[in-house]
């Protein structure tokens, strides 16, 4: 599907921790908070392209404007002001959505065909625009860019190594694409973006248990349909246990979110 380059991979797999611990404790400039902005939204439009390269737009412009309409009713309140999203579907029956850097969201048709209702949907986009929201993969890669004049140009990618700005991007998405396709966030990523999204929804007012119906439901699939979620993502009964515990701490019980079953058939009528 995606491969990365050797040197790419192992530096990515042994150095991605310490990676993480040093974005996470620099202290920045606003102007070279810009310029990192300014690099994810980059490599995330090129990382969004090599998906769509690999997987058509669904056609239906109708369905992909209601999926627009219900993820940005959730980034209004939740999104990164300094972004501007993205949401799609891709026409594959692989059942996954994806998350990349910048706000570029897709959902693929196979998972759209299992939910059942927009909170459904909300929950689904709801787990992605978190992992945008925590920059996890940003974090993950350490991508960053440099507004002062002596290092524009350059990027310092993983493990602190200064290397051409080109150099730099071109690794930057083939390592991002291997985290989307291949091995994965770390498991803690996945774990807080569903206890995030369960507390989107209830503050929106969707029933925030439509993240546990996704789950159970998409869990009962064949293994082909969902074997880049069953590589990349924790076990399905892993997070099902971890967001049932979740409830209580957010105050969430029964019978309370709208599902909104009625609009999500009526929107997603022409969805084959």
């Amino acid at each position: 599907m995606f491969l990365c380059s050797v040197v790419v991979q192992t530096v990515y797999s042994s150095q991605r921790n310490d990676a993480r611990a040093r974005f996470s404790e620099v202290t920045k400039t606003e102007a070279d908070q810009t310029a990192d902005i300014k690099e994810e939204i980059k490599v995330g439009r090129k990382i969004a392209a090599t998906i769509l390269g690999q997987y058509p737009l669904y056609d239906k412009q109708d369905i992909n404007d209601y999926i627009s309409r219900v993820g940005h009713s959730l980034t209004i309140n939740y999104g990164r002001e300094e972004l501007e999203y993205y949401f799609a579907i891709l026409d594959t029956d692989e059942v996954n959505a994806y998350a990349s850097p910048g706000g570029y969201i897709f959902v693929t048709r196979g998972l759209m065909q299992q939910l059942r209702d927009e909170s459904e949907l909300a929950a689904v986009l709801a787990h992605e625009i978190i992992h945008v929201d925590k920059k996890h993969i940003v974090k993950a890669l350490n991508i960053q860019g440099y507004a002062d004049s002596e290092q524009r140009g350059v990027v310092t990618f993983i493990g602190g190594i200064a290397v051409s700005a080109r150099v730099a991007f071109n690794q930057a998405v083939e390592s991002a694409i291997h985290v989307l396709f291949s091995e994965g966030l770390q498991q803690e990523d996945e774990f807080e973006s569903d206890t995030l999204a369960l507390q989107i929804l209830y503050q929106v007012g969707y029933d925030p248990f439509a993240l546990e119906r996704v789950l159970d439901r998409v869990s009962n699939l064949d293994n082909h349909e969902t074997a880049v979620v069953r590589k990349t993502h924790p076990s399905f009964k892993e997070r099902i246990e971890k967001i049932t515990n979740d409830y209580p701490q957010l105050g969430i019980t029964s019978g309370h979110g709208v599902k909104g079953r009625i609009r999500f058939k009526d929107r997603t009528s022409g969805l084959t």
